[in-house]
């Protein structure tokens, strides 16, 4: 039996700073809103991604997402994986976070740098050390040491009344 797993980035993607798309030239920009957010397990990371291989890929097991319209791209049967592309300022906060951690990423809008140049994307990350981290398959590194699909008991996982297992 293979260990193999890939690392083609498949899947939904949560993405609250904008709608739309650049080749079909509807990108729309948003603004951050009560709604801008998401939970789950962080399940790490993947660096050396995107086209010019310079880009972080955060991977987390949601358990709660503010928007579900904040969820592009195809689901996968029977996960509830959502990939979040990095940004500087979200790169540096999710590494302050151990892997399997009950987070929740919020995305705080555009802000102004106080050394002058571009706006930047602001994110805050929370950490909720009353839950136990989560130790199933997918994390990015680790070894899996329980089933797949399995969540802690304690995880607070909200669900919508077409119960499909995703809470989008």
């Amino acid at each position: 039996m293979s260990n193999f797993q890939s690392v083609k980035q498949n899947g939904p993607v949560w993405e609250p700073k904008q709608t739309g798309s650049k080749k079909e030239k509807n990108l729309t920009a948003l603004e951050a809103g009560k709604t801008s957010f998401i939970e789950g397990y962080y399940l790490g990371c993947q660096t050396g991604q995107g086209p010019d291989n310079n880009s972080t890929i955060h991977k987390l097991k949601v358990t709660k997402v503010g928007d579900k319209k904040h969820i592009v791209g195809e689901r996968i049967e029977g996960s509830d994986e959502v990939s979040v592309w990095g940004t500087n300022v979200l790169n540096d906060n999710l590494s302050k976070i151990s892997v399997g951690s009950m987070c929740r990423i919020v995305w705080e809008g555009k802000k102004e740098s106080k050394k002058g140049g571009n706006e930047y994307h602001s994110w805050d990350v929370l950490v909720d050390s009353s839950v136990e981290p989560y130790t199933g398959s997918g994390m990015i590194g680790e070894t899996a040491q329980a089933p797949a699909n399995e969540v802690p008991e304690t995880s607070p996982v909200e669900t919508e009344e077409e119960d499909d297992g995703l809470p989008f």
